[in-house]
């Protein structure tokens, strides 16, 4: 399970949330220079390699460094289910499907009550054109969470046929 303690118990202070924003970031180049400088000031901060490796992959600056920020982040906080859904989804965008489904696996072993995990699989196997599958993890994920809209739209449009 993600982790739940108030900021300060984690290292975090309200200055450190405003280098590296945790919320709607508006200027990315400022976010990664800033979560730069807290890992720097505190390597031991997570959250703060997660926040980079989300904004590095927004920014296209290659899934390479996004998918080392993110496996720092896991070391450090290897419990952590959103931490490997997120570098599951980079491994996708990365056709490393095998390492998605490792990291993904091991997410809703942590949390197999939560509906994301499920979703995540289903992309790789939409991804990988087993269509029933996707379908299975998507029925999995809609019984936790009915109101889950990627998986009700996949399920709601027939899968494209093989030619």
């Amino acid at each position: 399970m993600a982790q739940t303690l108030p900021m300060e118990q984690r290292g975090v202070s309200a200055s450190s949330d405003e280098r590296c924003p945790r919320g709607y970031i508006k200027d990315f180049k400022a976010a990664i220079k800033g979560c730069s400088e807290e890992i720097q000031e505190n390597p031991q901060a997570a959250w703060a390699y997660y926040i980079r490796g989300q904004v590095n992959s927004q920014m296209r600056n290659g899934s390479s460094a996004a998918i080392a920020d993110l496996t720092k982040a896991i070391e450090l906080e290897p419990r952590n289910e959103t931490y490997l859904q997120y570098r599951a989804i980079l491994f996708i965008d990365s056709k490393a499907f095998e390492d998605a489904i490792a990291d993904v696996n091991k997410s809703i072993e942590l949390n197999p009550k939560n509906a994301y995990g499920y979703v995540v699989r289903a992309i790789v196997h939409v991804r990988r054109g087993n269509h029933e599958e996707a379908a299975e993890e998507c029925n999995r994920a809609l019984k936790i969470d009915p109101a889950e809209k990627l998986c009700n739209m996949y399920l709601a449009s027939p899968p494209p046929t093989k030619r």
